[in-house]
């Protein structure tokens, strides 16, 4: 049983540009033993009042890289939450198949993929959250929240691991270019 995704687009948004209309993004959820997900933009994204909605991938063995062909995207997977409104950006949460408490055996970024958290705006950027027995982040990869010219709160990375590994560049930080 496995979920693999090459060159894919699965998004979903609270894509109102009123400040006054509140509807939420919806959840995004993959869930088998492997999960993986080549060249690939999971996304949910907020514009207005309303929240992005949330992404929950629950697997043992999770692999986020480029793909040989690139067709949609020539660098690797993206999974992102944004707000660039009032709205809260939704949470990126990495967990094992028995839900909450369970750890995933494997997680490789790879290929220039990343998981993002970001706000523009006032509202606050989600948490990433992570929980494996072994992390690596590789060739130019990245695990980042971020407040980017907004006033909003920059998100939280919550990593529960046994071993982490970051090599040929890669990266997991939290940064702030704004007031947030």
């Amino acid at each position: 049983d496995a979920i693999t995704l090459t060159d894919s687009f699965v998004n979903s948004d609270a894509a109102s540009f009123s400040s006054t209309e509140a509807g939420n993004g919806g959840f995004v959820h993959l869930h088998a033993p492997t999960i993986d997900l080549r060249s690939s933009l999971v996304s949910t994204t907020t514009l207005g009042a309303g929240n992005a909605g949330n992404t929950l991938l629950e697997a043992q063995q999770l692999t986020l890289s480029a793909s040989e062909s690139g067709l949609f995207n020539r660098a690797g997977t993206n999974i992102s939450t944004l707000t660039q409104g009032p709205g809260q950006a939704g949470s990126i949460t990495i967990r094992g198949l028995d839900g909450p408490g369970s750890r995933a055996q494997d997680v490789a970024i790879s290929g220039a993929s990343a998981l993002l958290s970001r706000t523009s705006s006032t509202g606050n950027a989600g948490t990433i959250s992570i929980d494996t027995v072994r992390l690596a982040v590789a060739d130019g990869s990245l695990i980042n929240t971020e407040t980017n010219s907004g006033t909003g709160a920059g998100g939280n990375i919550l990593v529960n691991t046994n071993s982490v590994t970051l090599q040929t560049g890669g990266i997991i930080t939290a940064s702030s270019t704004g007031a947030g």
